[in-house]
């Protein structure tokens, strides 16, 4: 197996977990990251890798920069990108 895998679910779990315990809902997170909030549940639920300008956006809004850092894994097989 060449590449690394990334558990696309897990990721979208910790945003999920991160924007819950700031307090703010998908409809805030998306106003603010000039995302729709469609693409923010897709990214939650592990069903799309976001682009690296949403993950500086994400990890600006969340303050937490180890979430853009995370962007550089691949994943296997075919993932659609926003």
């Amino acid at each position: 197996m060449d590449g690394f895998y990334y558990d696309l679910e897990a990721f979208g779990e910790e945003l999920k977990n991160i924007r819950k315990s700031l307090g703010l809902s998908q409809s805030d997170v998306a106003e603010q990251a000039f995302i729709s909030r469609d693409t923010l549940r897709k990214i939650e639920n592990g069903k799309v890798i976001p682009k690296q300008e949403t993950l500086d956006l994400l990890s600006h809004l969340y303050e937490c920069k180890s979430i853009a850092s995370s962007s550089h894994s691949q994943t296997r097989g075919t993932v659609p990108f926003i």
